[in-house]
This record gives C-alpha cells, structure tokens and sequence, in this order.
C-alpha cells in the first residue's frame, strides 16, 4: 500500500494499476493538477500581458529620466546620461538601441564584401489579426530557411517551377510591353541564373545544401496594416539583403514552397554606399511605420507589444564575425545610480533620426536638450554625439562632492 499512496503524490507519474485501484482519489488529484496547470498559464498570460501595457504606456516617456556615469580618456572627465528606457519593440529608440552592434557588423561585412548586393522584398499575403501575421511570418522564414535547394531529383525539379514561373512572367510582359521588351527581359533573367548556376556548379546536384546556406545576408521584419480598425487586415514582410547573383523566379519558387506570397521585388545595389545608407535607414526604421501607430487603438497597440515583444526582428544568415572598432574610447570609471536625471524633452524616440542626420552631414556632435537634477540643484545640457552617445555638461567638482556626501 506504501507504493501506491507515493506516486499518487505525483500526478505526472502514470502507472495504471494505482489508477485502478484508487480511480475516485486518482481522478481529485489529476483535476486537481490540471486547473493548477491551467491556473498557472492564465496568471503567466495576465502577467505578459500588464508587462505590455506597462510598455506601451512608458514609450510616451521612454528616456525622459535616467541615472549617470563619470568616463574618462587620458586626462579627460566627462559625464554621460544612461537613460532609463520603456523597452518597448515598438520605440524607435529601444529598437536601434537593440540592434546597432547587429547593424556595425553588418556595416563591416558589406564594406569587405567583393559580389555584388541585391535588396529583396518577401511578402506573406492575406490579411489576418495582429497575432496570426506575426507568427506565420517567422514560420514561413523558418521553413523557407530548411528548405533543400541542391541534390539530384530535387534541382532539376526546381529549376522546372523557375522556367514556370519565368513564362508567365514574360507573357504578362509581353501583352503590356511588346516582344523586344520582354526579349530583354527574358535574357536578362536567364542571364542571372546562369551566373547563379556557374557559381555552385556541380554542388547544386548534390544533396546538403538548404536555401540558408546559398542566400546568405539579413532580415528585417515589418509589419503593416491598411485598415484604421485594424482587426484582420495586417500584412507582414520580410525586408532582406543578400551577397550574389539571386534569380528572381528561384527564390519565388522556394518562397512560394514555404508558404509565403507570390509578390517579390528584387534590385541590383551598384554601390555599397548605397547598401550602407539602405542598411541604416532599415537600423532606424521600427517594425511598424509612426504615422500608422497614432492610428491604432490602445488595444491594438498592446496586441503588437505581445505579438512581437520577444522576437529577433532582425537577423543574418551566414554573415561572418568581424572585428569591430569601438565607438567610444572612453572608459567608465563610476556610476552614480543614486542620482537621478531628468531631461526638458518628453521622451528620446527622436534619437536614431537625429544620429543619421549626424553621419549624413558629418557633424560630431550638436545640443541635445537640457538636463537637471533638482533635488542637488544641478543643471545642464545634454550634447548627443553621432554614436548615440549624451553627454551631460556640468560642474564636475560639485558632482565630486556630492558623491562624497552619499557615500
């Protein structure tokens, strides 16, 4: 009797003659469980859920205070503003916060790259709710990203579906724009796959390689709506950068395989100052586009901050590490988190615009706003440098001393 009364302890344990032979008790303990279980993901989903709000609700607020840090450089001492953010994904400033070391090594990686670069656009399609797009968009990239490329049966049978694809593509051309028209396109396409074909060679009939392993370059999600009431009409893209010759109708044919929409739109980079500016306009862009957020309702917005808090949404296949330079030279020497600051603007979403406008007109620095704290009556401004960096110009004695106060 001594075994049966401990397993019955735990519910998970299942032996079927306990259950027999005490099914009344047996079936207490396992309901028991169950709403336990059932309890314990109604709190963890009320919980993600006041975290949310709490987000969205600070995103008004996001760096509007902060606490301090005394660096130095050589001889040099300066004090920096560390700003207190809402961690929301729907913050501009969370988001390239988030990112920027991600986009400086992808900076780096396009810098030495010798093939050339293209931009692509992959859509998902239909219109669903805020939770459904998101999910089925990292589920397409995941099964698109497993997809078999390479291998004996399998090439010969996906370079029928890019001749499909590629025919119809031309007939549509041909109605609208004439015969010469779409000759030259016909050869064009043609033209890249060759020189897609020419560069794995033999490879592509032997079997290992996924589509992960030959488009190699990074992705940014975004999200978008049409509709102000936006219940069921969010369409979810990828926005994604790659190394090389890329046909067209080939990555249709494995996008469409996986579960993604028919519409992509694919260009040639002929510079990599260009791919560089695409890349940080990408850096400073958020998931979904500001003028379509001060439409939505706050339930809405709550929906997003869940569907989407959590997520990488930004991400690289295939991008080697590269060494990177540091911003700032400067070193901390002490942090003071007793001392709180506060400064004259609401919030620090503006701050990724304001860098790039920096980089784009080669200027290192500019003022910022200004910053204070009242309690020891210490004021000054706030200069941001074109790393993202804001400074606090004060009297560095009287902060020296008040430290000497606290501690």
């Amino acid at each position: 009797m001594e075994g049966p009364a401990l397993l019955l302890k735990y519910p998970n344990i299942s032996d079927s003659s306990v259950i027999s032979d005490n099914s009344e008790k047996s079936e207490k303990i396992l309901e028991k469980n169950g709403l336990y279980q059932l309890d314990i993901q109604a709190t963890s989903q009320t919980k993600k859920r006041e975290r949310a709000e709490k987000r969205v609700k600070s995103r008004c607020n996001c760096g509007k205070e902060g606490i301090i840090g005394l660096y130095q450089l050589e001889e040099e001492e300066r004090i920096k503003y560390h700003p207190i953010s809402c961690g929301s994904v729907l913050c501009e400033y969370c988001a390239w916060r988030e990112s920027r070391k991600l986009f400086r090594r992808v900076e780096e990686y396009v810098k030495g790259i010798k093939d050339v670069l293209v931009f692509a656009t992959l859509t998902i399609g239909g219109r669903e709710s805020v939770k459904e797009a998101v999910k089925r968009a990292y589920e397409v990239k995941k099964r698109f990203g497993d997809l078999r490329v390479s291998g004996r049966k399998r090439y010969p049978k996906l370079r029928e579906k890019v001749e499909e694809l590629l025919s119809r593509y031309i007939e549509r051309v041909r109605e609208t724009d004439g015969e010469e028209e779409a000759r030259k396109r016909y050869e064009f396409h043609t033209n890249v796959m060759r020189k897609f074909e020419k560069r794995f060679g033999n490879k592509l009939y032997e079997s290992g390689m996924k589509v992960r392993d030959i488009f190699k370059g990074i992705w940014k999600f975004e999200i978008t709506t049409n509709s102000n009431h936006c219940s069921n009409h969010w369409h979810s893209h990828w926005h994604i950068i790659l190394s090389g010759y890329i046909p067209l109708f080939l990555l249709q044919a494995l996008w469409i395989e996986a579960g993604g929409g028919e519409i992509l739109d694919i260009r040639q980079v002929k510079e990599k100052r260009e791919a560089i500016d695409e890349l940080s306009k990408y850096h400073v862009k958020p998931v979904i586009k500001e003028e379509q957020l001060q439409k939505l309702s706050e339930e809405t917005l709550i929906e997003l901050e869940e569907s989407l808090y959590g997520r990488r949404k930004v991400e690289t296949w295939g991008i080697e590490k590269v060494e990177i330079e540091k911003e700032s030279q400067w070193k901390l020497v002490k942090l003071f988190t007793n001392i709180r600051v506060k400064l004259s603007v609401n919030n620090i979403r503006d701050i990724p615009k304001r860098v790039r406008e920096l980089w784009k007109n080669d200027i290192d620095d500019f003022e910022y706003c200004i910053a204070k704290n009242e309690k020891y009556e210490i004021e000054g401004k706030i200069v941001l440098d074109k790393h993202g960096n804001l400074w606090w110009n004060i009297d560095l004695d009287k902060l020296k001393w008040i430290n000497r106060l606290l501690f």
